[in-house]
């Protein structure tokens, strides 16, 4: 394809080509906000030619295959459904009613979109917190900024990680319950869909001789002598390790 070549019917009058002068200025926008994930959006805009033949129709091409016209006087169209973080390259040509044409220049964009949604996170029961785990989704073209997770509680216990891969965090949640944990990532043109719950854990309660009441390693030398807790010194009946 080259710019501004004419096609198509040859004058009865003279040996050349006749036809619309060339579509100019044409430019490739992306439109970014809240697009949903391989849903991007590019917008084109152009100038029609004032001189030579009238154009009837504009015919939109995408990395040279033709996707759809639109009526003179049209000079925009949006181009959607384009996948995320993808270049493409566009050019329109002026079609007269006698099916001359001529080219216009060349645009190119590049779609950005929210992020992709996410593999569901992994959670690990803690004493009075579970961990969540997760795997950064693609970003969609735009960096991530954050994480967004929230238990399927209520009210629901939530979260928000400022970072852009993988990674994981804590939740501070009571004992003994039970829960799973969601997550989505967001950048600066929106936030993803929710990814499916975790498994299932349930917070662990302290134990009376475990941290916070006593220090780790209590119950181990120095405060300790090697094996206190054994036969014969202790006798082999009880044992707070144990608990």
């Amino acid at each position: 394809m080259t710019d501004a070549k004419k096609v198509g019917r040859k004058s009865s009058a003279q040996d050349n080509f006749i036809g619309p002068n060339p579509v100019t200025n044409l430019t490739a926008t992306d439109v970014p906000s809240n697009r949903a994930f391989n849903d991007g959006r590019i917008d084109l805009s152009w100038t029609n030619p004032t001189t030579g033949n009238t154009p009837t129709v504009y015919r939109i091409f995408r990395d040279n295959y033709a996707v759809t016209t639109v009526n003179h006087p049209t000079n925009t169209y949006s181009d959607t459904g384009r996948a995320s973080n993808t270049s493409y390259s566009y050019y329109v040509r002026a079609e007269d009613s006698y099916n001359n044409a001529t080219n216009s220049n060349t645009a190119s964009a590049t779609a950005t979109t929210v992020p992709a949604t996410m593999s569901a996170p992994s959670a690990t029961a803690g004493v009075d917190q579970d961990t969540i785990t997760w795997t950064a989704p693609n970003s969609g073209g735009s960096t991530i900024i954050d994480y967004y997770i929230e238990s399927n509680e209520s009210p629901a216990k939530t979260k928000t990680v400022t970072q852009a891969g993988s990674g994981s965090t804590t939740i501070t949640n009571e004992a003994n319950t039970s829960q799973t944990y969601r997550i989505r990532a967001r950048n600066a043109n929106g936030s993803g869909v929710f990814s499916a719950y975790s498994n299932q854990v349930t917070t662990q309660a302290p134990s009376f001789f475990s941290p916070p009441f006593f220090p780790p390693g209590f119950f181990s030398p120095p405060f300790f002598p090697p094996g206190f807790f054994s036969p014969p010194g202790f006798g082999g009946g009880w044992d707070p390790r144990a608990y």
